[in-house]
């Protein structure tokens, strides 16, 4: 089989746009579980170690990544105006430093976001559930059940 210029561009095309889509799909990934945490502790922040981010990752959306990438990402979310990060340092004993686990937060525009997805699930929930209705009633009138004839077919 020969492999030509054009094969070799079209799959590294390819190869490409699956990496954006996965990044895609990962940053949203990462959204969901710095949400879902902040809400489990009542708190407008969290400071889950990239180990944790990266097992709940894997967990939760069967997303694994290295943890460069994870920085990327969440590199991503912060130029994006998503998300804010502030590193968490302490002075141990002899003036050594202790880095702690960054804190995140959801910056103005994260939250505008989260809400217009709030507000397209609850509309969305809200057809679903009328189509359902509908769909239902369709099947079980309110004259009872539909009569069918006896005998033959």
């Amino acid at each position: 089989m020969i492999i030509t210029q054009h094969d070799s561009l079209c799959t590294g095309l390819q190869n490409s746009a699956v990496k954006k889509k996965t990044r895609k799909s990962t940053k949203s990934a990462i959204l969901e579980i710095l949400m879902a945490l902040m809400k489990q502790y009542g708190k407008n922040y969290c400071f889950p170690s990239q180990a944790k981010i990266l097992e709940l990752l894997e967990k939760i959306h069967g997303i694994k990544i290295q943890r460069r990438a994870l920085n990327y990402a969440l590199r991503d979310l912060v130029d994006e105006g998503l998300i804010k990060r502030t590193r968490r340092i302490a002075k141990g004993s002899g003036g050594l430093l202790i880095f702690k686990s960054t804190i995140y937060a959801f910056a103005q525009l994260g939250y505008r976001m989260l809400n217009q997805i709030k507000k397209l699930g609850r509309l969305v929930e809200a057809q679903l559930t009328q189509a359902l209705d509908n769909r239902f009633r369709r099947r079980h009138p309110a004259n009872g059940p539909p009569a069918f004839a006896v005998g033959g077919f």
